[in-house]
């Protein structure tokens, strides 16, 4: 998000999670890791396909600054230098096992095994 009044750099949220996330892609960069909720002030809910984590967010000791290498070159040498593109004050700290979402087909069908014990199959 923007930080406070517009200006400089933005403000970033870390994900620290206790193990590895494991995919086929070369980079993380631009992949939609799930979907996050916030359950609470400081609890968060993470959907990671058919896996549920849960987390709390945390607020940094010290902020942590995201840099951006900008390498110039001049006729004389060359350079290399930092540009501050972001700024990390809290993180989101996943610390448990992820727990199995497990979806059940219903099947309403009349006579379907989650028709109800009250159903009467009606004769045309």
């Amino acid at each position: 998000r923007q930080n406070e009044g517009g200006e400089g750099p933005m403000e970033w949220t870390m994900l620290e999670f206790q193990g590895a996330i494991d995919t086929n892609a070369e980079t993380l960069r631009g992949i939609e890791l799930g979907d996050l909720d916030f359950v609470g002030k400081d609890k968060v809910r993470l959907r990671i396909g058919k896996q549920m984590l849960d987390g709390s967010v945390t607020s940094l000791k010290k902020p942590q600054a995201v840099l951006s290498k900008v390498a110039s070159r001049d006729v004389i040498h060359d350079s290399t230098s930092y540009e501050v593109v972001g700024v990390i004050r809290r993180k989101m700290l996943f610390t448990t096992r992820p727990n199995p979402i497990i979806e059940r087909k219903v099947d309403m069908r009349p006579g379907g095994e989650n028709a109800g014990p009250n159903y009467k199959r009606s004769r045309s």
